[in-house]
């Protein structure tokens, strides 16, 4: 599943740089953005875990990264078009309770 979080990772590339916070619909966006994100990484590293845990680790990790990103990794990424470093080991942490929790 850790590739599944780098997919995650990707996931971000989609949602507006220029937003100050994850509230309303740019949450929601973030979200599921974040979730297909996910999913379709699984799928591409052909990973053998059931498509509802799957979807159970995705949509949690996708809420607790939408929960933790702050104005400052938003706009970190505008200006470098780049995760920092922080920030991937924050969304690399939430990992291990996502997967207990799937």
């Amino acid at each position: 599943m850790h590739r599944v979080t780098f997919a995650l990772l990707l996931s971000l590339l989609v949602v507006p740089t220029a937003r100050a916070q994850l509230q309303g619909a740019d949450r929601d966006l973030f979200v599921a953005s974040s979730v297909k994100g996910c999913q379709k990484g699984a799928v591409q590293e052909k990973l053998n875990v059931p498509a509802e845990q799957m979807s159970a680790f995705c949509a949690c990790m996708a809420n607790k990264q939408a929960d933790m990103t702050t104005q400052a990794d938003l706009d970190y990424y505008g200006h470098h078009q780049t995760l920092s470093a922080d920030y991937s080991k924050r969304i690399a942490a939430l990992a291990p309770a996502c997967r207990a929790a799937a």
